[in-house]
């Protein structure tokens, strides 16, 4: 679903509660546009599950900052996953190369 029509679904699932303090009817449509406006950039996700916990708990009409309030952090599986960092084999010959130019460069100093 995207953002407009989550707000919007939510925004008539508020009006169902008759919550202190809501819009007059006539309000309503400026309601939703400024809503929209101003939750626009935020993940449907984010979004729904913020309108989750304010139909839960509140006991007067929202605002858009308590919306704000409610959304929850950044989910961490969305991010994306680091490469796994694959360790090259080391061979003997390779370790007594680096050996022989950490003394070689140990010497340069001291001399």
């Amino acid at each position: 679903m995207q953002t407009k029509d989550l707000i919007l679904e939510r925004l008539q699932r508020l009006l169902c509660l008759g919550l202190d303090g809501q819009p007059a009817a006539e309000l309503i449509p400026g309601t939703a546009r400024i809503w929209t406006e101003h939750l626009a950039n935020v993940s449907a996700d984010r979004l729904q599950t913020a309108f989750d916990a304010v139909e839960q708990s509140c006991k007067r009409w929202p605002t858009v900052a308590h919306i704000r309030e409610c959304l929850p952090f950044y989910a961490v599986a969305s991010l994306v996953e680091p490469e796994k960092r694959i360790e090259p084999e080391v061979s003997n010959e390779s370790r007594a190369r680096v050996a022989a130019l950490i003394r070689e460069t140990a010497r340069m100093f001291r001399a």
